[in-house]
Order: C-alpha cells, then structure tokens, then sequence
C-alpha cells in the first residue's frame, strides 16, 4: 500500500512538473511576442514622428504658417489620439497592422495552449488582456460592441461608437473609414450631426446645426449635392466646427460650408453612427479648435 501511495505521489508530481513547465513555456513564448511587439511599436512612431517632423520643416521652409500650424496639429493628433495623418507612408501603416496582427495571433496561440493543458483562469486572464489590447490604439473610444481587424475596427449595423470625453466649444472631427454601402453618420454637439450616403438619397449629404436638442439629429436641416461615398474605398471626413459656421470636406476637398453664428456651450460626447452597412474605421478622434 505504501508503495502504491509512493509510486502516486511521484506520478503527480512529474504531471505537475509537466504542467508547470507547460506553462512557463506559454509564458515564455508570450513574453517574446510582447517584446517584439513593443519595440515594433517604438519603432513605429519612430517613424511616424520622422515622417511628421520632415513636411512640418518642409511647411516652415515654404513660409506658409497655416500649413505649419496643419503639421503641427498633426503631430498633436499623433501623440495624444494616434491619429495616423494620410502624409505618413503607406508602408509605415501596413508595418504597424502587420505587427498587431502578429500580436493578436500570438495571444490566441497563448490562449489554446492554456486551454489544452486545463488552465482555464489563465486563458480567461488573457481573453481580457487580449480585448484591452485590440482597444490599445483607441483609448479616447468606447469600442465594447465593435470587432477588431488588424489596424481598424468594424462598427456593425445600427451600432454606435461614441468618444469617452465630452467636447464643448469648436472642435474638428477626423474619420478614415469606409462603408459597405451606406450611413457613416457623424454626430456632435446639440443635434449636429452629418449623414454620408444617406439611404434614402445617396447623393445628398444631410446635415444637422448646432442649434437642437441633446439628441442626433434634432438640429436644423441642411443639405448639399455630393457624389456617394463608394462603397469598400476609405475616405478622410473631416467636419469643422465653430462659433462662426461649418466645414465638411472629404478627403481635403469642401463639400459643405456654411457660415451662422452657433452656440457651442454645452457639452456632448461625439460618436459615429451606423444604420443598415458595417462600416470600418481606421481613424476617429476629435481634436479642439483655438477660437478664432
């Protein structure tokens, strides 16, 4: 009988020896990927801010201070939104969501083996940190009902996706995305909002003032002819506004303006909007406006 009790301790012992070492070899393997990772990123924004620093300096040599002013808020956007400006190289971007990609798969590899060795509060710990690091890029959005893809993240139907922060007085908002058919709807301050590739219409770009109720959409009307977003191809929107008027350009070019005096006091969260297409977005932040 001892013998037995003997020869069964020593088998579980070598199984948990098995185990544990099965473990610490998950780690390991982890621990790698997130050093690679990390100075993958550094290296990233390395590049970014040498590719944001060369047109600021190329901006001042020209003289022109508006263009100085564009880069200098572009780096602003950089550092505190990781807003990608559309000047940085392709090849610089594909890197950064080639890199998550491989981080990505490096958890799920990380996660199956916790499951196969029976680890289950391990493989629970690193769901979480897995869903904190798909939102890494995005600390200024609430994203808990969208779903991640590399560098972008996909807004599913009739969802939608606000700021954490709340934005008073002028702000610009900045979106890269794109739609499978229709609505990228932008909403701001006291009903403003702006809807692209309105389902009823979409060469008709709908847009709401600043001058409703806490609730999208309940501003005054207004409307522009414009060309339909196409669909699957990404676009820079870019909607300004201040005490004296609006902007909204796509990809750098005007297709809304208007100047009237709005009240921009009150504080609202800014959010994106979807209705009956998923949309991808690439790039959300809002950056506030020095009152002109």
């Amino acid at each position: 009988m001892n013998r037995f009790v003997t020869m069964s301790c020593v088998l579980l012992m070598i199984g948990m020896s098995i185990r544990v070492d099965g473990q610490d070899a998950i780690q390991e393997e982890l621990g790698k990927a997130k050093k690679t990772y990390q100075m993958e990123k550094d290296a990233y924004k390395e590049s970014v801010l040498e590719a944001l620093g060369k047109r600021e300096e190329a901006t001042r040599k020209a003289g022109d201070k508006k263009l100085v002013d564009l880069a200098k808020s572009e780096r602003e956007a950089f550092e505190n939104w990781n807003a990608i400006p559309n000047t940085v190289p392709v090849a610089v971007s594909k890197r950064r969501a080639s890199s998550r990609t491989r981080m990505e798969a490096a958890f799920n590899t990380a996660i199956k083996s916790y499951v196969r060795t029976k680890n289950d509060a391990a493989a629970a710990a690193l769901e979480k940190e897995l869903q904190a690091f798909r939102g890494d890029d995005w600390p200024q959005l609430n994203l808990e009902s969208v779903k991640f893809k590399g560098d972008v993240f996909q807004v599913g139907t009739r969802t939608t996706v606000s700021t954490t922060q709340e934005f008073s007085g002028p702000v610009e908002i900045n979106v890269t995305a794109r739609t499978e058919k229709d609505n990228i709807r932008l909403h701001a301050i006291r009903g403003a909002s702006v809807i692209f590739n309105w389902e009823v219409n979409p060469s008709e770009l709908r847009v709401t003032r600043p001058d409703g109720q806490d609730r999208p959409q309940t501003g005054s009307l207004a409307t522009a002819n414009v060309s339909p977003l196409k669909p699957g191809t990404w676009y820079k929107l870019r909607w300004r506004i201040i005490e004296g008027g609006m902007q909204i350009f796509v990809n750098d070019q005007v297709v809304f303006s208007e100047k009237k005096a709005y009240d921009l006091t009150s504080k609202s969260r800014i959010s994106i909007e979807t209705v009956t297409s998923v949309v991808e977005v690439r790039d959300f932040h809002v950056v506030p406006v020095t009152k002109e």
